[in-house]
């Protein structure tokens, strides 16, 4: 299963909740939310540095997934996600070859 995969990483409780942010994430990577491509993941630590908010993110590589769109992916993400915590965002873009990988949807 080929999927953009979304693990947020915070020091707080964030004030966006999954299901707003899913839906503005599957449309910024175009993909349908029912089609459950997309994968999000909240993780809460203790302590991070030097960011208290980041936002990790693998999504295969195609195409359209050029650097001028990844950039306006997290623009427009970084946008939504200070608008929604009052901070700013570290924001990091992974692409993969699918044909490296290897998964199991058990």
């Amino acid at each position: 299963l080929v999927m953009p995969l979304v693990k947020v990483f915070s020091t707080a409780a964030l004030k966006v909740q999954p299901a707003p942010l899913y839906s503005r994430l599957c449309s910024l990577f175009r993909v349908t939310e029912q089609s459950g491509v997309l994968q999000l993941i909240y993780c809460r630590s203790d302590a991070m540095m030097p960011d208290n908010l980041v936002f990790d993110i693998r999504a295969k590589a195609k195409p359209d997934r050029t650097p001028e769109m990844l950039q306006e992916v997290a623009a427009d993400l970084a946008k939504y996600i200070k608008e929604q915590e009052g901070t700013d965002p570290r924001i990091r873009v992974e692409l993969f070859d699918p044909a490296l990988q290897s998964s199991n949807r058990g």
